[in-house]
C-alpha cells in the first residue's frame, strides 16, 4: 500500500489509497485520518503500545469485581480477588512475554501458530487451576463461572482495544 520515496518520504498508491478508502475505518474515520494514520505508522504504533498497558491496568479492577461477584461467598474482601487478579495477570503477561522473545528467533508461520495455541492453551490452564484451587468449586463450576467472566472480560477489551485504536487514528 505505500511507497517509499528516494528521498525517505511514504505515501501511498492510488491503488493502496482506494483500497483504504474501502475499508470500515476509512468509512467511520474519513479517509484523511485514515491515511495519515497509516503513513505515520511509526506514531500511530507508539500511540497504541503506551496505552494498551494502561487499559490492562485499568481492567484488572474489572477482573477482581467478576471473580468477586462470581464466588462471593468464598473471599469476602474485594482485595483478595484483586490480589487474585493481579497474580494471573501477572503470569499472563510473564508467558506472553516468553513466547514472545522465543517466537522472536522463528520464522515459520507454522512455529508462531503452535506457539499461539500453546500459550493460548497454557493461559486457560493455568487459569482455572488457580481459580479451582482458590475458590475450592468443583471443576464444573469453576469452568463455568471463568467462561462467564471470560466473555465479559474479553468484551470488556474488545470494547477497550477499539477505542484505542480510534484514539490513534483520530490523533495520529
Amino acid at each position: 500500500m505505500t511507497a517509499v520515496a528516494a528521498d525517505g518520504r511514504v505515501s501511498l498508491t492510488p491503488e493502496g489509497r482506494n483500497e483504504l478508502a474501502q475499508m470500515l475505518p476509512s468509512r467511520f474515520f474519513g479517509i484523511d485520518r485514515v491515511e495519515r494514520a497509516v503513513l505515520n505508522n511509526a506514531e500511530f504504533t507508539r500511540t497504541i503500545d503506551s496505552a494498551l498497558p494502561k487499559a490492562i491496568f485499568v481492567l484488572l479492577p474489572l477482573f477482581a469485581l467478576l471473580t468477586k461477584l462470581a464466588w462471593r461467598r468464598t473471599l469476602k474482601t474485594y482485595p483478595a480477588h484483586l490480589y487474585l487478579a493481579l497474580h494471573l495477570h501477572a503470569a499472563w503477561f510473564a508467558v506472553v512475554a516468553l513466547i514472545t522473545l522465543l517466537t522472536a528467533f522463528a520464522s515459520s508461520s507454522r512455529v508462531l501458530a503452535v506457539a499461539g495455541i500453546l500459550t493460548a492453551a497454557y493461559i486457560v490452564w493455568y487459569t482455572l487451576l488457580v481459580l479451582r484451587r482458590v475458590f475450592e468449586d468443583s471443576w464444573v463450576r469453576t469452568i463455568g463461572k471463568a467462561a462467564a467472566i471470560g466473555v465479559v472480560y474479553v468484551s470488556a477489551l474488545n470494547a477497550v482495544s477499539l477505542i484505542i485504536l480510534s484514539y490513534a487514528i483520530v490523533t495520529a
